[in-house]
């Protein structure tokens, strides 16, 4: 039985070009695009998008952005996404009374980059996170339910919505109505207040699909928050004071929680099946905001670090594995005995 490959990308703004980085050079080192390294890609928020990018075929019938074309997304377009008049600022009272940032600009490049797809074009199984907050649940987006002759209309949605929703944190941007192919809306937030690191997910939707089939888990990180939050003054914060810190401190949360439990899940008796590749944010700032060319070239250097090392390439090897696996049952040719000893 063939193994289930996993890619799964965490959010946080403008860090997202740690993973791009990294999947750039995955991406170099195997020949192959992720679309076809994976067999399920999940993402939340920047990782959505990214997701998205990397999944979705093009208008005519063009593949799906390289991750070296969705690098270019965070230098050229990182400043229109997080960007705010002055009006604005008065307006929303620095971030107190609206949003931090309208959504024109954010709904401008998503509109660009995505224009004329929707969810059923995924080339693999993509699944997105967000926030119902009127009906008050997790929502996902499954792209396999997109193309499904039995829920398509119900499940189909533009991709620049749905990257739209999944990136809609509260206090940097407003929510967003997403409209699915039957006409019905529904209002969303960020993933990342429940699934920022949506490893989990991922492998229980692959684990539901296809049971007992190993499952080969990639979960990319955009970097530890390391900010203390000081007992001194936490110790007296409202809502005023706790506002600021509450995205950072959920979405840090919720991503180490999820490490530490696919470790416990699939990393036991010697066998190795979840990697996670996180980094301190050495050199770069902490901001999911921070869109100065001098931080983006260090995001991109910590990116391009992760994928130097030994796990890196136990990951290429693993995922090569994989393909000559495929290939072989699909030609009906004995598998090398590489492949048989990592399948």
């Amino acid at each position: 039985m063939p193994t289930i490959t996993v890619l799964a990308i965490d959010g946080g703004g403008i860090r997202g070009m740690i993973p791009a980085a990294f999947l750039n050079q995955l991406e170099r080192r195997t020949g192959r695009s992720v679309s076809q390294l994976f067999d399920y890609v999940a993402g939340t928020s920047t990782g959505g998008i990214l997701a998205l990018g990397l999944g979705l075929g093009r208008p005519g019938q063009a593949p799906p952005y390289t991750a070296s074309e969705l690098m270019s997304l965070y230098t050229s377009e990182g400043h229109r996404i997080f960007s705010r008049g002055l009006l604005h600022i008065v307006g929303a009272l620095g971030s107190l009374n609206g949003p931090k940032y309208p959504d024109d600009g954010v709904d401008e490049v998503l509109n660009k980059y995505f224009a004329g797809m929707r969810l059923k074009d995924a080339r693999t199984n993509l699944l997105v996170p967000a926030y119902a907050i009127e009906l008050r649940c997790p929502f996902f987006f499954r792209s396999w339910q997109a193309q499904a002759q039995a829920t398509h209309l119900s499940h189909d949605f533009e991709a620049w919505q749905v990257a739209r929703c999944t990136s809609a944190a509260p206090t940097y941007f407003p929510p967003q109505q997403a409209r699915a192919a039957d006409g019905r809306s529904y209002a969303l937030i960020d993933g990342g207040m429940y699934a920022n690191n949506p490893a989990l997910c991922a492998w229980v939707e692959a684990h539901d699909r296809h049971p007992g089939s190993e499952i080969l888990v990639l979960s990319l990180g955009t970097g530890n928050e390391s900010k203390p939050v000081r007992y001194e003054a936490a110790r007296n914060w409202g809502l005023a004071g706790w506002a600021p810190h509450l995205i950072d401190v959920i979405f840090d949360g919720v991503s180490d929680t999820v490490d530490v439990e696919l470790d416990e899940m699939l990393n036991t008796g010697g066998r190795r099946d979840h990697f996670r590749f996180q980094s301190d944010l050495a050199g770069a700032s902490q901001d999911m905001d921070d869109t100065g060319l001098e931080n983006l070239q260090a995001l991109k250097a910590l990116g391009e670090e992760l994928a130097s090392g030994p796990a890196f390439a136990e990951v290429c090897t693993r995922l090569g594995a994989v393909v000559a696996e495929r290939a072989a049952l699909h030609q009906g040719v004995p598998l090398p005995p590489a492949a048989r000893g990592v399948a």
